[in-house]
C-alpha cells in the first residue's frame, strides 16, 4: 500500500521499501471463496485461513493475508469462521479503508523472476492508509520499524502532495 501510493505521489529521493507480503481486503465473504481459488490455481499454497505464500526463489516466499472489515466495537484482529475456506482475520478500521472510493492503479510490475505482470489495484486515500498504518504499528507495540518508516513515507506523501485525498 505505502510503496503504491509512493509511485502515485512520487517524492524525489524518497527510500522505497519493498515487501514480499501484500494484504489483500475483501468486502465480502462471497469474494473470499473464488479470490482464495484463483491463488490457489496460481501455485499459491493455504498455510491457513486467509494465508497463502508462494516459493519466489532463493528460499524467499510470497504471502498474501486475505483480510475482512468487522463492524463490532472489539480491537485488534479477530477471526471469523468462513465456510469452506476456515478462519478469516478481521480488522475493524478495514471499515474505513473499504468504505471509500481509494485510489484505483494500473500497476506493471517485475515479478523476481522476472516475469513482467499487469494489473489493477485499489489503495485507500492517504489519509486512511495513515490511519491504517497507525492501527498495525499500535498492535505491533510500536516496535516495528517498517510501520514507523511508512508512517514516515506517507507524512512525505502528504508534504510533498498536500492535496492528494
Amino acid at each position: 500500500m505505502v510503496r503504491m501510493l509512493q509511485l502515485a505521489y512520487p517524492i524525489p529521493g524518497a527510500v522505497l521499501r519493498s515487501t514480499r507480503d501484500a494484504d489483500a481486503a475483501v468486502e465480502s465473504v462471497e469474494v473470499i471463496g473464488p479470490l482464495a481459488q484463483h491463488l490457489l490455481t496460481h501455485d499459491f499454497e493455504k498455510k491457513g485461513g486467509n494465508l497463502f505464500t508462494k516459493p519466489a526463489g532463493s528460499g524467499q516466499e510470497i504471502e498474501i493475508n486475505v483480510l475482512m472489515p468487522r463492524t463490532d466495537s472489539s480491537r485488534g484482529i479477530r477471526p471469523k469462521d468462513v465456510p469452506g475456506l476456515g478462519q478469516v482475520d478481521t480488522l475493524p478500521e478495514l471499515t474505513l479503508a473499504l468504505s471509500g472510493p481509494g485510489l484505483v492503479l494500473d500497476v506493471s510490475a517485475e515479478l523476481l523472476d522476472g516475469t513482467p505482470i499487469e494489473f489493477r489495484t485499489r489503495v485507500p486515500r492517504l489519509d486512511v492508509a495513515v490511519v491504517l498504518k497507525a492501527h498495525s504499528w499500535k498492535a505491533r507495540g510500536l516496535s516495528d520499524p517498517r510501520d514507523l518508516a511508512d508512517l514516515h513515507s506517507l507524512m512525505e506523501i502528504h508534504q510533498a502532495h498536500p492535496d492528494a485525498p
